[in-house]
Formats: structure tokens, C-alpha cells, sequence
């Protein structure tokens, strides 16, 4: 088997990429040194881990957006009682007679 050309990186250094004879997991793959697979396997149980955590929160975010969405329903219920009532209170104070209009007597003193 030809080895590969070396790879010049940045600072001059040379390196070549290893190919073994075993069947590889990957198709096509480079063989993994041994030394790279634990530090493989804790990135992927930190990432997991991460995961995990992720779900929880989009759980605890469906929740906390389901009651924030009751308590604004209820906020605006209450809002639009209050302004009814507001609403109802003016009207029937316009249809009230003033109390000069009640007795003309009374205003025509107070002048």
C-alpha cells in the first residue's frame, strides 16, 4: 500500500494520515488511534449530556409558556370586566340629570 503524500500545515510541520487494514466503522474511513477514541467517547457523553439537558428546558419552557399563556387570558378577563364596568359607569352618569338641571332653584341661588 502507497502512503499518502504528506500535509503541510501552518507553522511547517508535515504530517500523514494513517490508514490501517482493518475494517473500519465508517466507509471509507481512517483508521482512529487509540488515544482519540475515549477523548471521542467523552465529547459524544457530554454532548449527550447537553441533550439531555436541552430537552429538559424545551420541557420546563412548554410549561412555563402554557401557564404564561393562562395568566395573560386571565389578566386580559379581568381588564375587559373592569373597562366594561368603567364604560357602564360614564354611560349611565351622561344619561343622569346634572343636579342644576334637577333644581333650578339651587343653581340659580349658587350665582
Amino acid at each position: 500500500m502507497l502512503s499518502p503524500p504528506p500535509q503541510k500545515h501552518k507553522g511547517g510541520k508535515e504530517t500523514r494520515v494513517m490508514h490501517c487494514a482493518a475494517p473500519s466503522p465508517l466507509p471509507h474511513g481512517p483508521c482512529v488511534s487509540s488515544g482519540a477514541r475515549p477523548r471521542g467517547r467523552a465529547q459524544v457523553s457530554a454532548l449527550e449530556e447537553r441533550l439531555r439537558e436541552l430537552e429538559g428546558e424545551r420541557a420546563e419552557l412548554a410549561k412555563f409558556q402554557a401557564v404564561d399563556r393562562q395568566c395573560r387570558s386571565l389578566e386580559y378577563t379581568i381588564y375587559d370586566a373592569e373597562i366594561t364596568d368603567a364604560r357602564a359607569k360614564l354611560e349611565q352618569a351622561r344619561l343622569r340629570p346634572s343636579p342644576a338641571a334637577r333644581c333650578p332653584r339651587a343653581a340659580r341661588r349658587s350665582l
